[in-house]
Protein backbone atom coordinates (compact mmCIF):
# COMPACT_ATOMS: atom_id res chain seq x y z
CA UNK A 1 0.00 0.00 0.00
CA UNK A 2 3.06 2.21 0.20
CA UNK A 3 2.92 2.67 -3.58
CA UNK A 4 -0.59 4.07 -3.34
CA UNK A 5 0.55 6.52 -0.69
CA UNK A 6 3.69 7.58 -2.55
CA UNK A 7 1.99 9.95 -4.97
CA UNK A 8 0.10 11.68 -2.19
CA UNK A 9 3.13 11.93 0.08
CA UNK A 10 5.41 13.04 -2.73
CA UNK A 11 3.13 15.98 -3.46
CA UNK A 12 3.46 17.04 0.18
CA UNK A 13 7.25 16.81 -0.02
CA UNK A 14 7.34 18.86 -3.21
CA UNK A 15 5.26 21.53 -1.48
CA UNK A 16 7.79 21.65 1.38
CA UNK A 17 10.66 21.91 -1.09
CA UNK A 18 9.04 24.94 -2.74
CA UNK A 19 8.13 26.76 0.48
CA UNK A 20 11.32 26.11 2.50
CA UNK A 21 14.97 26.84 1.67
CA UNK A 22 16.80 24.18 -0.33
CA UNK A 23 17.49 21.24 2.03
CA UNK A 24 20.71 19.32 2.50
CA UNK A 25 20.51 15.52 2.32
CA UNK A 26 22.05 14.05 5.48
CA UNK A 27 21.87 10.32 4.79
CA UNK A 28 19.73 7.37 5.85
CA UNK A 29 19.15 6.79 9.58
CA UNK A 30 17.44 4.27 11.84
CA UNK A 31 18.89 5.30 15.20
CA UNK A 32 18.36 9.05 15.14
CA UNK A 33 17.16 10.47 18.47
CA UNK A 34 13.98 11.87 16.89
CA UNK A 35 12.71 8.75 15.09
CA UNK A 36 13.44 6.05 17.67
CA UNK A 37 9.76 5.30 18.26
CA UNK A 38 8.44 6.10 14.77
CA UNK A 39 6.60 3.54 12.67
CA UNK A 40 8.74 2.15 9.85
CA UNK A 41 12.03 2.79 11.62
CA UNK A 42 13.39 -0.62 10.57
CA UNK A 43 13.38 0.51 6.93
CA UNK A 44 15.21 3.75 7.71
CA UNK A 45 14.42 7.42 7.13
CA UNK A 46 16.08 9.92 4.82
CA UNK A 47 17.12 12.94 6.87
CA UNK A 48 17.08 16.41 5.32
CA UNK A 49 18.47 19.54 6.99
CA UNK A 50 16.90 22.89 6.13
CA UNK A 51 19.00 26.08 6.46
CA UNK A 52 16.10 28.09 7.88
CA UNK A 53 15.99 30.13 11.08
CA UNK A 54 14.39 27.19 12.94
CA UNK A 55 17.10 24.67 11.93
CA UNK A 56 14.39 22.28 10.73
CA UNK A 57 15.12 18.58 10.26
CA UNK A 58 12.74 16.45 8.18
CA UNK A 59 12.64 12.64 8.10
CA UNK A 60 11.19 10.91 5.04
CA UNK A 61 10.29 7.21 4.94
CA UNK A 62 12.60 5.30 2.60
CA UNK A 63 9.72 2.88 1.93
CA UNK A 64 6.72 5.14 1.21
CA UNK A 65 8.14 8.64 0.72
CA UNK A 66 5.96 9.85 3.60
CA UNK A 67 7.18 12.68 5.84
CA UNK A 68 7.31 10.84 9.17
CA UNK A 69 8.90 13.43 11.46
CA UNK A 70 9.91 17.08 11.50
CA UNK A 71 11.75 18.82 14.32
CA UNK A 72 13.09 22.30 14.98
CA UNK A 73 15.91 23.43 17.22
CA UNK A 74 13.39 24.67 19.79
CA UNK A 75 11.49 21.38 19.97
CA UNK A 76 14.74 19.43 20.21
CA UNK A 77 16.00 21.58 23.09
CA UNK A 78 12.74 21.22 25.00
CA UNK A 79 12.80 17.47 24.40
CA UNK A 80 16.22 17.26 26.06
CA UNK A 81 14.89 19.30 28.99
CA UNK A 82 11.63 17.38 29.39
CA UNK A 83 10.68 14.19 27.57
CA UNK A 84 14.12 12.60 27.13
CA UNK A 85 15.21 12.71 30.80
CA UNK A 86 11.66 11.92 31.92
CA UNK A 87 11.58 8.67 29.92
CA UNK A 88 15.35 7.98 29.99
CA UNK A 89 15.16 8.31 26.23
CA UNK A 90 18.71 9.01 24.95
CA UNK A 91 19.30 7.19 21.67
CA UNK A 92 22.23 5.27 23.15
CA UNK A 93 19.79 3.44 25.46
CA UNK A 94 16.44 3.69 23.66
CA UNK A 95 17.65 1.96 20.49
CA UNK A 96 17.82 -1.20 22.62
CA UNK A 97 14.11 -1.53 23.55
CA UNK A 98 14.39 -4.51 25.93
CA UNK A 99 17.31 -3.02 27.84
CA UNK A 100 15.62 0.38 27.99
CA UNK A 101 12.41 -1.16 29.36
CA UNK A 102 14.26 -3.09 32.07
CA UNK A 103 16.27 -0.02 33.11
CA UNK A 104 13.11 2.08 33.44
CA UNK A 105 11.31 -0.66 35.37
CA UNK A 106 14.19 -1.13 37.81
CA UNK A 107 14.70 2.60 38.42
CA UNK A 108 11.00 3.40 38.77
CA UNK A 109 10.54 0.36 41.02
CA UNK A 110 13.37 1.66 43.20
CA UNK A 111 11.63 5.03 43.25
CA UNK A 112 8.41 3.41 44.46
CA UNK A 113 10.29 1.66 47.30
CA UNK A 114 12.09 4.84 48.38
CA UNK A 115 8.89 6.90 48.24
CA UNK A 116 6.97 4.39 50.36
CA UNK A 117 9.72 4.23 53.01
CA UNK A 118 10.06 8.02 52.99
CA UNK A 119 6.31 8.42 53.51
CA UNK A 120 6.34 5.96 56.40
CA UNK A 121 9.24 7.68 58.13
CA UNK A 122 7.65 11.09 57.53
CA UNK A 123 4.36 10.06 59.13
CA UNK A 124 6.14 8.58 62.15
CA UNK A 125 8.09 11.82 62.69
CA UNK A 126 5.04 14.09 62.56
CA UNK A 127 4.08 15.94 65.73
CA UNK A 128 0.49 16.42 66.81
CA UNK A 129 0.87 20.15 67.48
CA UNK A 130 2.82 23.08 66.05
CA UNK A 131 5.55 22.91 65.04
CA UNK A 132 4.51 19.69 63.33
CA UNK A 133 8.07 18.72 62.45
CA UNK A 134 11.26 18.41 64.49
CA UNK A 135 13.36 19.47 61.49
CA UNK A 136 14.62 22.84 60.28
CA UNK A 137 15.73 24.31 56.97
CA UNK A 138 15.61 22.02 53.96
CA UNK A 139 14.85 19.05 56.21
CA UNK A 140 11.71 20.87 57.36
CA UNK A 141 10.70 21.59 53.74
CA UNK A 142 11.29 17.96 52.79
CA UNK A 143 9.37 16.59 55.77
CA UNK A 144 6.28 18.78 55.45
CA UNK A 145 6.08 18.79 51.64
CA UNK A 146 6.66 15.02 51.62
CA UNK A 147 3.87 14.49 54.13
CA UNK A 148 1.44 16.62 52.11
CA UNK A 149 2.45 15.74 48.53
CA UNK A 150 4.22 12.40 49.08
CA UNK A 151 1.12 10.39 48.16
CA UNK A 152 0.99 12.22 44.81
CA UNK A 153 4.69 11.54 44.27
CA UNK A 154 4.07 7.85 45.01
CA UNK A 155 1.07 7.84 42.67
CA UNK A 156 3.01 9.32 39.75
CA UNK A 157 6.07 7.12 40.25
CA UNK A 158 3.89 4.01 40.55
CA UNK A 159 1.80 4.77 37.49
CA UNK A 160 4.99 5.55 35.59
CA UNK A 161 6.21 2.08 36.52
CA UNK A 162 2.90 0.49 35.51
CA UNK A 163 2.98 2.28 32.14
CA UNK A 164 5.92 -0.01 31.28
CA UNK A 165 3.68 -3.08 31.80
CA UNK A 166 6.08 -4.94 34.12
CA UNK A 167 5.53 -8.69 33.89
CA UNK A 168 3.09 -8.16 31.03
CA UNK A 169 0.62 -6.31 33.25
CA UNK A 170 -1.77 -4.15 31.16
CA UNK A 171 -0.12 -5.52 28.01
CA UNK A 172 -2.55 -5.64 25.08
CA UNK A 173 -2.96 -8.89 23.19
CA UNK A 174 -1.38 -8.44 19.74
CA UNK A 175 -4.16 -10.42 18.04
CA UNK A 176 -6.89 -8.32 19.65
CA UNK A 177 -5.51 -4.95 18.57
CA UNK A 178 -4.14 -6.02 15.18
CA UNK A 179 -5.68 -3.74 12.50
CA UNK A 180 -5.65 -6.71 10.11
CA UNK A 181 -8.74 -7.91 11.95
CA UNK A 182 -10.56 -5.03 10.31
CA UNK A 183 -8.59 -4.30 7.16
CA UNK A 184 -8.03 -7.81 5.89
CA UNK A 185 -5.41 -8.31 3.17
CA UNK A 186 -5.13 -7.91 -0.60
CA UNK A 187 -2.84 -9.53 -3.13
CA UNK A 188 -0.15 -7.88 -5.20
CA UNK A 189 -2.18 -8.61 -8.33
CA UNK A 190 -5.12 -6.64 -6.93
CA UNK A 191 -2.85 -3.70 -6.14
CA UNK A 192 -1.31 -3.78 -9.63
CA UNK A 193 -4.78 -3.84 -11.19
CA UNK A 194 -5.84 -0.84 -9.12
CA UNK A 195 -2.67 1.08 -10.00
CA UNK A 196 -3.23 0.35 -13.66
CA UNK A 197 -6.81 1.56 -13.38
CA UNK A 198 -5.63 4.73 -11.65
CA UNK A 199 -3.10 5.31 -14.41
CA UNK A 200 -5.62 4.99 -17.23
CA UNK A 201 -8.95 6.12 -15.78
CA UNK A 202 -8.26 8.60 -13.00
CA UNK A 203 -9.80 12.04 -13.72
CA UNK A 204 -7.37 14.87 -14.28
CA UNK A 205 -9.07 16.95 -11.59
CA UNK A 206 -7.65 14.83 -8.77
CA UNK A 207 -4.95 16.47 -6.70
CA UNK A 208 -4.25 13.58 -4.35
CA UNK A 209 -5.30 10.07 -3.40
CA UNK A 210 -5.16 7.96 -0.24
CA UNK A 211 -5.90 4.29 0.17
CA UNK A 212 -7.74 2.36 2.90
CA UNK A 213 -8.32 -1.36 3.37
CA UNK A 214 -11.57 -2.68 4.79
CA UNK A 215 -12.47 -6.37 4.95
CA UNK A 216 -9.97 -7.24 2.22
CA UNK A 217 -11.19 -4.54 -0.17
CA UNK A 218 -9.26 -1.46 -1.30
CA UNK A 219 -11.02 1.88 -1.06
CA UNK A 220 -9.62 5.22 -2.17
CA UNK A 221 -10.06 8.75 -0.97
CA UNK A 222 -9.63 11.05 -3.94
CA UNK A 223 -8.98 14.71 -3.23
CA UNK A 224 -10.83 17.02 -5.59
CA UNK A 225 -11.74 20.68 -5.51
CA UNK A 226 -14.99 19.77 -3.75
CA UNK A 227 -13.17 17.73 -1.11
CA UNK A 228 -12.53 14.03 -0.52
CA UNK A 229 -14.60 11.37 -2.27
CA UNK A 230 -14.54 7.68 -1.28
CA UNK A 231 -14.21 5.24 -4.18
CA UNK A 232 -14.10 1.46 -4.54
CA UNK A 233 -11.67 -0.66 -6.62
CA UNK A 234 -13.52 0.24 -9.81
CA UNK A 235 -13.17 3.98 -9.03
CA UNK A 236 -16.93 4.20 -8.53
CA UNK A 237 -18.25 6.36 -5.65
CA UNK A 238 -18.65 4.27 -2.50
CA UNK A 239 -19.68 6.45 0.46
CA UNK A 240 -19.30 4.64 3.78
CA UNK A 241 -22.59 3.83 5.53
CA UNK A 242 -23.54 2.21 8.82
CA UNK A 243 -25.13 -0.70 6.95
CA UNK A 244 -21.85 -1.41 5.12
CA UNK A 245 -19.88 -1.43 8.36
CA UNK A 246 -22.37 -3.79 10.01
CA UNK A 247 -22.11 -6.06 6.98
CA UNK A 248 -18.29 -6.03 7.17
CA UNK A 249 -17.81 -6.22 10.93
CA UNK A 250 -20.60 -8.48 12.23
CA UNK A 251 -19.60 -11.76 10.48
CA UNK A 252 -15.98 -11.34 11.62
CA UNK A 253 -16.98 -10.99 15.28
CA UNK A 254 -15.92 -7.34 15.27
CA UNK A 255 -19.37 -6.11 16.21
CA UNK A 256 -21.33 -7.56 19.13
CA UNK A 257 -24.70 -6.24 17.96
CA UNK A 258 -25.87 -3.68 15.42
CA UNK A 259 -26.43 -1.32 18.37
CA UNK A 260 -22.72 -1.68 19.28
CA UNK A 261 -21.84 0.58 16.35
CA UNK A 262 -21.94 4.23 17.41
CA UNK A 263 -21.34 7.42 15.43
CA UNK A 264 -19.18 9.89 17.37
CA UNK A 265 -18.63 13.54 16.58
CA UNK A 266 -16.87 14.26 19.86
CA UNK A 267 -14.66 12.49 22.38
CA UNK A 268 -15.67 9.59 24.57
CA UNK A 269 -13.87 8.12 27.61
CA UNK A 270 -11.18 6.40 25.53
CA UNK A 271 -10.85 8.32 22.28
CA UNK A 272 -10.03 11.98 22.93
CA UNK A 273 -7.48 14.66 22.12
CA UNK A 274 -4.23 14.85 24.03
CA UNK A 275 -1.75 17.75 23.96
CA UNK A 276 0.56 15.71 21.73
CA UNK A 277 -2.04 13.64 19.90
CA UNK A 278 -5.03 15.18 18.16
CA UNK A 279 -7.83 12.75 17.37
CA UNK A 280 -9.83 12.77 14.15
CA UNK A 281 -13.62 13.18 14.12
CA UNK A 282 -16.21 12.04 13.17
CA UNK A 283 -15.63 8.34 13.77
CA UNK A 284 -17.54 5.08 14.03
CA UNK A 285 -16.98 3.20 17.31
CA UNK A 286 -17.53 -0.55 17.12
CA UNK A 287 -17.46 -2.93 20.09
CA UNK A 288 -16.27 -6.40 19.10
CA UNK A 289 -17.56 -9.64 20.59
CA UNK A 290 -14.41 -9.88 22.74
CA UNK A 291 -14.94 -6.34 24.07
CA UNK A 292 -12.31 -4.64 21.90
CA UNK A 293 -13.24 -1.08 20.97
CA UNK A 294 -12.50 -0.17 17.35
CA UNK A 295 -12.54 3.42 16.08
CA UNK A 296 -12.92 3.92 12.33
CA UNK A 297 -12.70 7.06 10.23
CA UNK A 298 -16.32 7.91 9.38
CA UNK A 299 -15.42 8.91 5.84
CA UNK A 300 -12.83 6.36 4.73
CA UNK A 301 -13.25 3.47 7.17
CA UNK A 302 -9.56 3.61 8.14
CA UNK A 303 -8.68 2.08 11.52
CA UNK A 304 -7.76 4.93 13.87
CA UNK A 305 -7.52 3.12 17.21
CA UNK A 306 -8.13 -0.29 18.80
CA UNK A 307 -8.36 -0.86 22.57
CA UNK A 308 -8.78 -4.27 24.20
CA UNK A 309 -9.61 -4.89 27.85
CA UNK A 310 -6.00 -4.37 29.00
CA UNK A 311 -5.78 -1.02 27.20
CA UNK A 312 -9.09 0.14 28.70
CA UNK A 313 -7.99 -0.87 32.19
CA UNK A 314 -4.66 0.96 31.87
CA UNK A 315 -6.53 4.04 30.65
CA UNK A 316 -8.21 4.30 34.09
CA UNK A 317 -5.73 2.67 36.49
CA UNK A 318 -2.51 4.00 34.94
CA UNK A 319 -2.92 6.96 32.61
CA UNK A 320 -5.99 8.37 34.31
CA UNK A 321 -3.98 8.92 37.51
CA UNK A 322 -0.70 9.71 35.78
CA UNK A 323 -2.15 12.31 33.39
CA UNK A 324 -5.10 13.48 35.53
CA UNK A 325 -7.54 13.24 32.62
CA UNK A 326 -10.44 11.19 34.03
CA UNK A 327 -13.19 13.55 32.88
CA UNK A 328 -13.58 15.98 29.96
CA UNK A 329 -13.45 19.02 32.23
CA UNK A 330 -10.09 17.84 33.56
CA UNK A 331 -8.76 17.67 29.99
CA UNK A 332 -9.66 21.30 29.37
CA UNK A 333 -6.28 23.06 29.22
CA UNK A 334 -6.87 25.95 31.67
CA UNK A 335 -8.54 23.68 34.23
CA UNK A 336 -5.98 20.92 33.81
CA UNK A 337 -2.99 23.20 34.29
CA UNK A 338 -4.72 25.11 37.07
CA UNK A 339 -4.92 21.85 39.03
CA UNK A 340 -1.76 20.11 37.82
CA UNK A 341 0.74 22.96 38.26
CA UNK A 342 0.19 23.47 42.02
CA UNK A 343 0.37 19.71 42.58
CA UNK A 344 3.51 19.41 40.45
CA UNK A 345 5.07 22.32 42.33
CA UNK A 346 4.42 20.59 45.63
CA UNK A 347 5.96 17.33 44.41
CA UNK A 348 8.92 19.32 43.02
CA UNK A 349 9.53 20.64 46.54
CA UNK A 350 9.69 17.06 47.80
CA UNK A 351 12.23 15.93 45.21
CA UNK A 352 14.26 19.16 45.09
CA UNK A 353 14.65 19.34 48.87
CA UNK A 354 15.61 15.65 48.88
CA UNK A 355 18.31 16.25 46.26
CA UNK A 356 19.69 19.25 48.20
CA UNK A 357 19.76 17.26 51.45
CA UNK A 358 21.47 14.38 49.68
CA UNK A 359 24.15 16.63 48.17
CA UNK A 360 24.83 18.21 51.57
CA UNK A 361 25.06 14.79 53.20
CA UNK A 362 27.60 13.63 50.59
CA UNK A 363 29.70 16.76 51.20
CA UNK A 364 29.69 16.15 54.96
CA UNK A 365 30.73 12.54 54.41
CA UNK A 366 33.58 13.64 52.13
CA UNK A 367 34.78 16.21 54.68
CA UNK A 368 34.67 13.73 57.56
CA UNK A 369 36.71 11.23 55.54
CA UNK A 370 39.30 13.87 54.65
CA UNK A 371 39.73 14.79 58.34
CA UNK A 372 40.38 11.21 59.39
CA UNK A 373 44.04 10.54 60.18
CA UNK A 374 45.81 8.59 57.44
Amino acid sequence: MGLLMAGWCASGIVMLWHTWPQPVFDGLTTDDQWVLDTHGREHGFYRFLFPDIHHTQVYVSSLTGDVMQATTRTTRVWAWVGAIPHWLYPALLRKHPSLWQQVVIVLSGTGVFLTVTGLWIGVLRLRRRSPFTPYRGWHCVHHLSGTIFGVLALLWVTTGLLSMSPGGLFHSKPDAVNPLRVTGTVTGAEIRALLSRLDTAAPTGWTGVKSTLLDGHVFLQALQKSGFQRLDETLAPAPLTKEQLVQFLRPAGLLKTAESLTFLTSADAYYFNRPTHKRHFPVWRAQAADGTLIYLDAQSGAVLAMLDQAARQSRWLVYGFHDLDFWPWLRDAPTHWGIALPLLTGVLCVFLSGVIIGIRRLRLMRRSRSKRPG
